[in-house]
């Protein structure tokens, strides 16, 4: 439910990671009870909004990308005071990265691929796939891999 965005499958599996990569040092696992997050990138010099995108209005169907575009513009006008240079959002289950005037905006895959829903609504779906991000310390975002989890 809206009111309760942290009851999913998505919550439970990043807490599950977070345990499982608990002893590495080097990696750390974010799993917010809130609908929006800023994650600060090397120590703050980027700042990352991240958020589910059930937020996003459209009547096409799969990938509305107007509706990313204005939702985006929104939350940047919303969070400006916090420089926000990047957008990270899932809930189209498909992985993609667009230019926006608000910002470069990464549309993560899902981790469980097509399912019950996403056939009977859109017909089918993308497999399980998620987005590895590179970042410099400097020059910010330098290199996405696609992760193919199925």
């Amino acid at each position: 439910s809206s009111k309760d965005v942290h009851n999913n499958f998505d919550w439970q599996l990043y807490n599950n990671m977070a345990q499982r990569l608990s002893r590495y040092e080097q990696v750390r696992v974010i799993a917010p009870r809130a609908g929006e997050v800023i994650v600060p990138i090397h120590g703050g010099t980027f700042n990352m909004l991240a958020f589910h995108g059930d937020g996003v209005r459209s009547t096409m169907p799969g990938v509305p990308w107007g509706g990313v575009n204005r939702r985006v513009g929104e939350l940047g006008s919303q969070f400006r005071h916090l420089n926000i240079d990047y957008f990270a959002l899932g809930h189209f289950h498909t992985a993609n990265i667009v230019e926006t005037s608000a910002g470069r905006v990464f549309m993560n895959g899902s981790v469980k691929g097509p399912d019950e829903y996403s056939i009977k609504r859109m017909g089918g779906g993308r497999h399980a796939q998620q987005l590895l991000l590179t970042f410099h310390p400097t020059r910010g975002y330098t290199d996405v891999s696609f992760l193919d989890l199925s």
